[in-house]
């Protein structure tokens, strides 16, 4: 399971490759690089965030944060965004 930071980030750097510097995010956009976001692919961003995602163990809590919630079930977290119409998930 991820740290609730790992998937409040990973929902930022989806928004942001969506978005650009205006999308709604739960950090700064400074904290990010924005140019390098807005031109990774979708699909290699995602598989990159599942990839890295710290597997240590998380709250007990769902969060407060914008697009990140905690799966009751497995207990992992699960940051998603929806854009036009397309939904994104990315669980780690």
């Amino acid at each position: 399971m991820a740290y609730k930071c790992d998937a409040h980030r990973s929902y930022d750097k989806v928004a942001i490759s969506r978005s650009g510097a205006d999308a709604a995010t739960n950090f700064p956009v400074s904290d990010y690089d924005v140019a390098m976001l807005t031109a990774t692919p979708l699909s290699d961003l995602v598989a990159s965030l599942r990839t890295s995602a710290t597997r240590t163990r998380a709250a007990t809590q769902s969060s407060r944060h914008r697009g990140v919630c905690r799966h009751k079930a497995t207990g992992k977290f699960s940051a998603r965004i929806q854009d036009k119409g397309q939904k994104v998930r990315c669980h780690i």
